[in-house]
């Protein structure tokens, strides 16, 4: 499978919490924007993801 770079907004680093809450916003941010793409993982301001 061919893997895509997208680029998420950088204030989800300063507002997160923790670890859970930053990959949860990014996830939600996926949902919403890419709903058929897949997160496999996160480099540092792009998020790694896959067609579901």
């Amino acid at each position: 499978m061919k893997e895509e770079r997208i680029a998420f907004p950088h204030c989800y680093k300063f507002l997160a919490k923790n670890k859970e809450q930053y990959e949860g916003y990014i996830q939600a941010f996926l949902n919403l924007y890419h709903p058929d793409l897949k997160m496999v993982r996160i480099e540092k301001y792009y998020v790694v993801c896959i067609k579901k």
